[in-house]
């Protein structure tokens, strides 16, 4: 089985295109695209947001807000199956 794959890019991001991130997401089977709007390359890396996403993932927990996902980020399914 492949592993769970959580590829996080932003919209916005000047040094590598969103359209990147979101073929990685879609070509590995098991992946999920979590995408932010407005963090760019580098402050991604320190959203509150984000690294609660990631640590879930890691663990394998769900950590819901009122939308159900992180305020700064919305989750796109990759091609995997949704989890």
């Amino acid at each position: 089985a492949m592993p769970a794959t959580l590829v996080v890019h932003d919209r916005r991001d000047k040094e590598t295109s969103f359209a990147v991130g979101e073929r990685l997401a879609h070509a590995w089977p098991t992946a999920d695209l979590l995408a932010t709007d407005g963090l760019g390359h580098q402050r991604i890396l320190a959203d509150g947001e984000v690294v609660a996403a990631v640590a879930d993932h890691v663990t394998g927990t769900a950590r819901a807000t009122s939308t159900g996902q992180p305020a700064s980020a919305s989750r796109t399914p990759g091609s995997g199956s949704p989890r």
